[in-house]
């Protein structure tokens, strides 16, 4: 059960003592609280308000010569730990410099103001742009300053409490810190916020973290959300029963945490085929003491056939929710204690994202004359960046709601026919669908991935990363020449140096030659691949050596030989 219902998620709160020396106890003394923010925290004062409630009066008392507290009459039905009324102060200056049960019983009270609506003494609004405030008290006494932090991307965080004394202009600071979260793929050993890769490449993935500031909280909420894009496989996703992640490992300090003792995973596909991973910390509390402590968590994932061609990437996006209320105890998951529940104050990080880029190479084939498109070529592609190549050809349905028209060489255009071109189509009738046929094709050191030119003039190669590749062309078109010599194909990528947001692309850029090549140098057409134009010429090459083409000619050569001999002696008997 919820102790506060009323209160929200958004409450930060900061308890102190103002406990005045002789010297500085005055009656005409104005005594203020000056709020302020912490250097080396992420969090932000502007544009939150901070309130001043007092819990304990103070009076002098002349004939003793000392300084006498009661407890404020809001407060007179206020009990903690089985103490109230005036024994509470008995108890507080008991408990000395127990900073976890002072925060203790901080929360304890903020609760009772909370569902009490006991008024404040002081309340000012921290100015655009500022990071301190003052709350004008009035008096000495014993209080309780709150009011709220912002983080970076807008949400609120409850800070550990903490009791300090005070002179009658006092200031503290608002020990007000957010969580953060960092996601990054490991290549080379480093670190870095974008990659390139192949088709069947495994990408390393990390995403770091501390161990925040829990004083004052019963249980503590630390959940690590990730999503994959639908370009990446996680491994062990699609088992019946997971008992083991490969390639994951999570640590908190120097210690290596054990899956489903430390902290459980929820792994699902959904129905955009992303994949979404939760890692649950188990009792996340029991860390308190190691504030600041590393949270590292490794694992890997590999490129798949859906992987995105193009600058635009697959993406990796990692975010962190955790507790931000030690004023209200969290029902939770009722299958997952160690999960918030719907209703459960709770913070989130900003999204931290990773990209990983992937492209393919798209082959026109056309008549080196009249640069009609030619179907039927087979090429093989091989290189050093080749595990798994998506092939990729275009076929054509009969479809009366098409848009494509078949001409009377094999190729396809979605131009209608005019009195001009009419006679270069096979009907001007018959439309025509576009399809697409893929493949996968696993490749070897002796095995490259071979593909045929389809009824549109194109094949394409998917799920390349930047590197070195032949293609060579191993069936020439029917009645065309076969090309002499491979294409070589230089590809480069470069990937942003930060990912930012949603704009974020790669630089990808090719250089190739070889016989038939049109276009030699460029970056990426409009659907993310290397365009490769490559022409044919019609006809037959007769080979220079060898073979029956020497026969013919040695055959050709004699008979022509015998004719003359026969016309020679034909003349001299004449």
């Amino acid at each position: 059960m919820k102790r506060m219902k009323k209160l929200a998620s958004l409450i930060l709160a900061v308890v102190m003592v103002l406990s005045m020396t002789v010297a500085a106890f005055a009656e005409e003394t104005n005594y203020t609280i000056t709020v302020k923010h912490q250097s080396g925290t992420n969090v932000s004062l502007a544009g939150n308000t901070y309130k001043a409630y007092k819990l304990f009066d103070v009076t002098y008392n002349t004939e003793r010569d000392a300084y006498a507290y009661t407890i404020a009459p809001e407060f007179e039905n206020f009990s903690y730990s089985r103490v109230r009324g005036e024994d509470l102060i008995e108890y507080v200056a008991g408990l000395g410099n127990n900073s976890e049960e002072l925060n203790a019983f901080a929360q304890s009270v903020f609760s009772y103001i909370t569902e009490n609506n006991i008024a404040f003494k002081a309340s000012e609004k921290v100015a655009e742009g500022a990071d301190s405030v003052v709350l004008n008290v009035g008096e000495p006494g014993y209080y309780l300053v709150s009011g709220t932090a912002t983080t970076e991307n807008g949400e609120s965080v409850i800070a550990a409490c903490a009791l300090n004394t005070a002179a009658p202009n006092t200031e503290v600071n608002v020990k007000a810190d957010a969580p953060s979260l960092e996601k990054k793929i490991i290549e080379n050993d480093k670190a870095v916020d974008a990659n390139n890769a192949a088709i069947g490449d495994t990408v390393h993935y990390q995403i770091t973290s501390k161990v925040p500031n829990m004083t004052g909280y019963e249980k503590y909420y630390f959940v690590v959300n990730d999503t994959l894009s639908a370009g990446l496989t996680f491994d062990g996703i699609m088992a019946d029963e997971i008992v083991e992640y490969p390639g994951l490992e999570v640590k908190i300090g120097n210690t290596n945490k054990t899956i489903g003792v430390d902290y459980t995973v929820e792994a699902s596909k959904n129905e955009n085929g992303t994949t979404s991973i939760k890692i649950i910390f188990k009792n996340f509390v029991q860390y308190k003491d190691q504030v600041g402590a590393d949270i590292v968590i490794d694992y890997t994932a590999v490129i798949n056939e859906n992987a995105v061609i193009g600058s635009e990437g697959n993406d990796n996006v990692a975010k962190l929710e955790y507790s931000n209320n030690p004023n209200v105890t969290p029902d939770g998951d009722p299958e997952n204690p160690d999960k918030p529940g719907p209703d459960d104050p709770k913070g989130e990080t900003p999204e931290d994202r990773v990209i990983t880029y992937v492209t393919g190479i798209e082959l026109i084939k056309i008549d080196g004359a009249n640069k009609d498109r030619l179907v039927g070529a087979e090429f093989e592609i091989s290189g050093e960046k080749i595990n798994k190549v998506k092939v990729l050809t275009g076929s054509f349905v009969e479809d009366a709601d098409g848009t494509y028209y078949k001409l009377k060489d094999g190729s396809f255009t979605i131009e209608e026919a005019s009195e001009e071109t009419k006679d270069k189509y096979e009907s001007t009738e018959i439309k025509y669908t576009k399809t697409e046929i893929a493949e996968v094709i696993e490749t070897t050191e002796e095995v490259s991935a071979k593909g045929t030119v389809g009824e549109d003039g194109v094949l394409r190669f998917d799920g390349l990363a930047a590197g070195e590749y032949t293609i060579k062309e191993i069936v020439a078109p029917n009645g065309y020449n076969l090309l002499e010599d491979p294409i070589r194909l230089r590809v480069t990528c470069v990937v942003p140096d930060t990912v930012d947001n949603d704009h974020d692309t790669a630089e990808w850029g090719y250089m190739a030659n070889g016989a038939g090549m049109i276009d030699g140098r460029g970056s990426l057409n409009a659907d993310g691949r290397i365009e490769l134009t490559i022409e044919n010429s019609a006809g037959t090459l007769l080979p220079s050596t060898g073979g029956i083409g020497t026969t013919i000619f040695y055959a050709a050569g004699i008979i022509l030989m015998a004719g003359a001999v026969f016309f020679v002696v034909r003349r001299k008997r004449a």
